[in-house]
């Protein structure tokens, strides 16, 4: 199936088109900019997201700008540091793995928001191991500061949100995770139906509205829960990681 047999489709069930009838160009164009309209909103919800991937990046032993700043490494389509690299939507995870002995040792990363970073007093932390990262999410390069400069190759691991990217043309073919198909169509002609002047069925909205449920349910884990009630089970991760070197947490 293509974009233009899913535009077609929307135009079906809102009662535009008849069964073997097709949209013109120009309604075909306009159904394109809605859809990619509906894919950059499911950019920013984590309901969305269909799974969370690891990538590995190499760091680099680099200097700092001067003696207030720390070192910045980019993410995206125009970074020097990780060449090819996909700007993140969002970092959900991140880790530093040991990679100077074996097996590896991956110690996770604090993740800041602005404020968080903001109140630290000395950001360029002269130490090899990182144990704090701040995304400024910046466009079309992403910023990735660490507290705690890293001198030794380590490598760092990033659990970044893996989403539906824009259709880049009407004869491109569609490959969408199970449930997506049915979300995208319903939910497009609910988009498209103002613009082709059309009103929207009730059971457009109807299969809407169930086919984002089922992403929404799917995506949407249940949160761990902890207790430290004499007798109750821990049903939680610990708040650190486990050091093999040490022994404990």
């Amino acid at each position: 199936m293509t974009v233009a047999d899913l535009i077609n489709s929307a135009a079906k069930a809102l009662g535009k088109l008849r069964a073997g009838g097709g949209l013109n160009p120009s309604e075909l164009a306009d159904g394109l900019g809605v859809l990619n309209a509906l894919v950059d909103y499911w950019l920013t919800r984590k309901a969305f997201v269909y799974t969370t991937r690891m990538d590995l990046y190499t760091f680099s032993d680099k200097a700092a700008p001067d003696n207030n700043q720390p070192a910045v490494y980019q993410l995206g389509p125009g970074s020097a540091d990780w060449p090819g690299s996909v700007r993140p939507t969002h970092i959900e995870n991140a880790n530093i793995c040991l990679n100077d002995q074996v097996p590896g040792v991956f110690i996770p990363l604090q993740i800041l928001d602005s404020d968080q970073w903001a109140a630290i007093t000395l950001e360029q932390m002269p130490v090899t191991l990182p144990t704090k990262l701040y995304c400024d999410y910046a466009f079309p390069n992403a910023n990735l500061y660490f507290w705690g400069q890293p001198t030794l190759p380590y490598l760092l691991r990033l659990f970044t949100w893996q989403q539906i990217a824009a259709f880049t043309g009407l004869a491109q073919t569609i490959a969408l995770p199970p449930g997506y198909y049915a979300a995208f169509l319903y939910t497009f002609a609910e988009l498209v139906a103002a613009q082709w002047s059309v009103p929207v069925p009730a059971m457009v909205s109807q299969q809407a509205m169930k086919a984002r449920a089922g992403i929404v349910g799917l995506n949407s884990a249940a949160p761990k829960l902890r207790t430290k009630d004499s007798g109750m089970p821990d049903s939680g991760p610990r708040g650190t990681s486990f050091n093999y070197r040490t022994r404990g947490f």
